[in-house]
C-alpha cells in the first residue's frame, strides 16, 4: 500500500480475517504477497521487470486480521530485495511497484 524510496522499503497491509486462524497468537505468514518492479534502466537502455520478491506478513495483534510486511529495496540487482530502478541517472528514474495477495482462500 506504500513505497518509500527515501527510507529503502515498501510495505502491504493485508486485512484478511481467513489468515487469522489462531486468535490466541500474532500470526505470520510467507509466501502470500509477491511484489515486482518495473523500470527503465539507463544502463542497459531498455524496460526492465525485476525478480518477484515475496515478502513475509505479520499479524498487527492479537486476533486482529490485519497483516503487514515490509521489503528492502536496492538500486541494484539483490536476491531477497526489490530492486527498484538502476544507479545510472536516479533523478530520471520512474517506477512502478506491483504487489499481489496471492491467497487461494481470498474472496477478492
Amino acid at each position: 500500500d506504500m513505497c518509500t524510496f527515501q527510507t529503502g522499503s515498501v510495505r502491504a497491509t493485508i486485512t484478511d480475517p481467513d489468515l487469522n486462524i489462531n486468535p490466541a497468537a500474532k500470526e505470520v505468514h510467507a509466501g502470500l504477497v509477491s511484489v515486482t518492479a518495473q523500470f527503465w534502466s539507463h544502463i542497459s537502455n531498455s524496460l526492465v521487470t525485476s525478480q518477484k520478491v515475496f515478502i513475509p506478513i505479520a499479524e498487527t495483534g492479537l486476533n486482529t486480521g490485519v497483516f503487514t510486511g515490509d521489503m528492502s529495496t536496492l538500486t541494484s540487482a539483490q536476491s531477497g530485495v526489490l530492486q527498484v530502478f538502476d544507479n545510472a541517472d536516479i533523478k530520471k528514474a520512474s517506477t512502478v511497484v506491483t504487489m499481489v495477495y496471492e491467497s487461494a482462500k481470498s474472496e477478492y
